[in-house]
């Protein structure tokens, strides 16, 4: 997979993190036929299939010219997610306050993403 997928792929991760509605709708109650996904389909997805701490380390964004900022809150986001106690079901994630906690570092992601993605592409 070459870089800008890389990207891609990883935003596209951290967007569903990000979306707490979305969560519900797929991880919980499976209501989007065509979007199948689990906390731990989502987590494992980024975490070693997209390897996000080699996206991290490799500093790909900052050869892009993305503040510095965004790569600062992308390390916070894999702490939080790294150190997160899995519940049992995706049902208690979703409700769990700490769950809301990553949700909410993954929206300071993606807040920062949208004002910073045109300076790698315009396709994103």
């Amino acid at each position: 997979m070459d870089e800008l997928e890389w990207i891609r792929f990883v935003f596209r991760k951290i967007n569903e993190f990000s979306d707490i509605n979305l969560q519900k709708d797929v991880w919980v109650f499976g209501n989007k036929p065509d979007y199948v996904s689990s906390f731990e389909e989502a987590y494992c997805t980024l975490i070693e299939d997209l390897t996000f701490s080699d996206f991290i380390q490799e500093k790909i964004l900052i050869k892009y010219g993305i503040d510095v900022s965004l790569e600062e809150e992308l390390k916070k986001l894999y702490i939080m997610l790294e150190a997160y106690k899995e519940k049992d079901t995706d049902k208690e994630i979703v409700e769990d306050p700490e769950w809301h906690t990553v949700v909410n570092q993954a929206q300071t992601v993606m807040k920062l993403w949208e004002k910073e993605k045109t300076k790698i592409s315009s396709e994103f």
